[in-house]
């Protein structure tokens, strides 16, 4: 069980879950959770309703919507709104960071250009799984070599999802365990931690202790990065946060 615990540990929120703010307050309040990663759906910027996260000195960061609406992989006009939208976000609650997905498609180009003209440094790139939820193309960013280029080219930072590494590494056929090992050699500076099915290559968001995932060595290599930002990507049940509660607290006794 943690005692004295090196990383920061939050809660995600999705930016229309307004019913879900207040008792967000309270809980951070308790000192239950460290800060909120917030998912910014497009079109949703809503400065009344987000008034009470802020007013509450929560520090707030950002995630930027996935593939089938922000795919970095195109250029579009839909690209430039929604990355607009999502750092007036973060500028709004003065995060420290965004994280974004790769993208779907092949174009390695086409997503250094999308994240040099952005021109944020709170941008950080997130691994994926190689299998879309929606359609049949792969995401990009599942290999070790194609995240160690974008980050390289791109001067980012890294944010390791167990969940995608360990989703990826079934689809190329790989240990989970020591595809998840090279990955640490990016310097994560974010964890997303949920359990899931390893036999599945699709993404999956279960409680901890619901899967068969290896959550001690993912702890493990959480720790080997001190002051990292650690989200709790769980469901939720009953319409409250307790959940995340319970999944925070089962994480610190790992």
């Amino acid at each position: 069980m943690d005692i004295t615990v090196p990383y920061k540990i939050g809660i995600k929120l999705w930016s229309n879950n307004y019913q879900w703010f207040p008792e967000a307050v309270k809980r951070f309040q308790n000192k239950e959770f460290d800060f909120i990663e917030l998912y910014v759906v497009p079109k949703s910027f809503h400065e009344t309703h987000w008034n009470i996260l802020k007013q509450a000195n929560i520090p707030i960061n950002i995630h930027a919507p996935n593939e089938h609406q922000l795919n970095l992989a195109t250029s579009n006009e839909q690209n430039i709104f929604i990355l607009e939208e999502v750092r007036r976000a973060a500028d709004f609650f003065s995060s420290e960071y965004i994280i974004i997905h790769p993208g779907v498609g092949e174009d390695i180009q086409c997503i250094i250009s999308n994240i040099r003209h952005t021109n944020d440094p709170r941008l950080i790139i997130e691994n994926t799984p190689k299998k879309s939820l929606i359609g049949n193309d792969s995401l990009f960013g599942y290999t070790f070599e194609r995240m160690k280029i974008l980050l390289e080219e791109t001067k980012r930072n890294f944010c390791l999802d167990f969940t995608h590494a360990i989703k990826s590494a079934t689809s190329q056929n790989i240990d989970a365990q020591e595809f998840i090992g090279k990955l640490m050699a990016l310097h994560p500076a974010v964890f997303h931690i949920s359990d899931g099915d390893s036999t599945i290559e699709h993404d999956q968001h279960f409680n901890l202790g619901e899967g068969n995932f290896n959550l001690k060595f993912n702890k493990s290599c959480v720790l080997q990065c001190p002051n990292a930002f650690v989200v709790l990507e769980t469901p939720k049940t009953n319409n409250t946060l307790e959940n995340d509660i319970k999944n925070i607290k089962f994480f610190k006794d790992l």
